[in-house]
């Protein structure tokens, strides 16, 4: 409406004015002046689309939670962001389920409540969703409550979520890089001792775990004869083979050179050990190709147990096994020793033999 002052946005009501047999007389007029009204509206409104626009730039999507009616509504950019039309959708919490991996979602309800409770000022978590295809993709969500009832209730919680999958990736590799061994792909120093003492944990108020340190017999002479390059092929052939002959959840890792050692848990019996140390030595006995040769060479293998009671530590469990290994060099390689100090106590299959063989041809060993 125009005035004096300018344009204005105004709401106007008509009542009609009835006289008798319901005819209509004229009509009463309330006008009520909505300028500022309508202005915060509209700036709300522009508000709103940048805040889109902001969030469909930033590939973040926008989720609020309606604590007392347990539905958290979610933005276009979610349903986008698993592969999906992009449009809202208003899930309930048991829905969410469905979308959020099993191993993260005690975490994300965990985080959100503390947020909800007051116990931290902001919600952040991190965790995996699935996308339309089945697969997993990492978010990183954030957010705080927005609106509290008069008690102080929270009954709002508001936010966003990125997609950071390739910063999970970037991250795992980096992390591959800091534990692990760039030759053999194997956990290095640093992870098995981490992993070393996890396992003396579990195995305090568990059953008895076992440490191997092994070494390559004569490896010096595969160095100063046939090059360092067969001396890398030989320590990654037999990084591989002990993979292959110990249980997926046992820990084979390269402290150094050619001193490789094996984390074994979970022992039903002491002498399991022992019977691994024997398929290692075999496993690893089998010549090694390297171009129109193979190499046959031996390891010797020294082993420290731990049963639950033991008065050992971990620096104690590392002297064990290398001693056992000393002695195991001394009675002549290719063998094992079990600590005489331990249970179960045994030396088996000795002997001293050709440490290092070469046989010539093409078509392995005669």
């Amino acid at each position: 409406m125009p005035t004096p002052d300018g344009m204005r946005h105004v709401e106007v009501t008509l009542v009609p004015d009835t006289g008798a047999d319901n005819i209509i007389l004229g009509a009463y007029a309330l006008i009520q002046d909505i300028s500022a009204r309508h202005k915060a509206e509209l700036d709300r409104a522009r508000s709103e689309d940048r805040l889109s626009l902001a969030l469909e730039g930033s590939s973040q999507a926008l989720f609020d939670w309606d604590i007392a009616a347990g539905e958290m509504c979610h933005s276009a950019q979610a349903a986008a962001m698993r592969g999906e039309p992009a449009r809202e959708a208003t899930l309930s919490m048991d829905e969410l389920r469905n979308f959020v991996h099993p191993d993260d979602i005690d975490d994300v309800l965990g985080r959100m409540k503390e947020a909800v409770k007051g116990a931290t000022a902001n919600y952040s978590a991190e965790y995996r969703l699935r996308n339309s295809s089945g697969a997993w993709f990492w978010v990183r969500a954030r957010g705080r409550v927005v609106e509290h009832d008069a008690t102080g209730r929270a009954l709002r919680l508001a936010g966003t979520y990125a997609d950071i999958t390739e910063r999970k990736i970037a991250e795992g590799r980096l992390r591959r890089l800091a534990e692990h061994d760039s030759l053999t792909g194997l956990p290095n120093r640093a992870l098995f001792h981490d992993r070393l003492e996890q396992s003396l944990i579990r195995s305090a108020r568990g059953r008895p775990m076992a440490l191997l340190f092994l070494d390559i017999d004569h490896f010096k002479r595969i160095d100063d004869t046939l090059g360092h390059e067969a001396g890398d092929e030989v320590l990654k052939v037999f990084a591989v083979r002990m993979r292959r002959t110990v249980r997926r959840s046992d820990t084979v890792a390269r402290l150094a050179g050619d001193e490789f050692t094996i984390i074994l848990e979970d022992l039903a019996d002491p002498a399991d050990a022992s019977m691994l140390a024997k398929e290692l030595v075999a496993a690893l006995r089998e010549p090694v190709s390297l171009g129109d040769k193979w190499l046959q060479v031996t390891v010797s293998i020294g082993i420290a147990l731990y049963v639950r009671g033991a008065n050992l530590d971990e620096a104690v469990l590392l002297r064990t096994a290398d001693a056992a290994l000393y002695e195991a060099k001394r009675r002549g390689r290719s063998g094992y020793v079990v600590d005489e100090k331990a249970p179960a106590d045994r030396t088996e299959g000795h002997g001293a033999g050709q440490m290092l063989r070469l046989i010539r041809g093409k078509h392995g060993p005669a």
